[in-house]
């Protein structure tokens, strides 16, 4: 595979989920058809100047104030820095997306619930657009 497609897979990777690991980027590559090895995917990384922040690996220019983790199939859990779990609950409530039960919060994490697994994938994109 060209270095471009490999590159390509990797930022779509990246912009859709969180990875905490290189095991976990090379797992998910795989199973995209896309066969690496860890030292060509550091090269890559480098190469787009991703950096880990909040113990997941972070695009230049996204966001890393939040991590978006699926918790279950009708459950989100958003991990932010202390203080600002209201304010994102507050602003993911006032988004108004279809199949969103609610949410709660404490000081740093939000949690979501989420009607079903469809709409999960839904809102979990739909939050990743606007707080990445």
């Amino acid at each position: 595979m060209k270095q471009a497609e490999r590159i390509h897979h990797l930022i779509s990777l990246l912009k859709t989920q969180p990875f905490e690991s290189h095991e976990a980027l090379l797992e998910a590559l795989e199973q995209r058809g896309v066969e690496n090895t860890q030292a060509t995917l550091s090269r890559d990384l480098n190469r787009l100047g991703v950096k880990k922040a909040h113990g997941v690996y972070q695009l230049p220019g996204t966001h890393a104030a939040i991590r978006i983790v699926p918790a279950g199939p009708n459950l989100l859990v958003i991990k932010t820095l202390p203080g600002r779990a209201s304010a994102i609950a507050a602003e993911i409530d006032a988004l108004d997306l279809d199949g969103l039960v609610g949410t709660v919060a404490g000081d740093d994490t939000v949690l979501i619930a989420i009607r079903d697994l469809k709409a999960q994938n839904q809102i979990q994109k739909a939050l990743l657009e606007k707080f990445t």
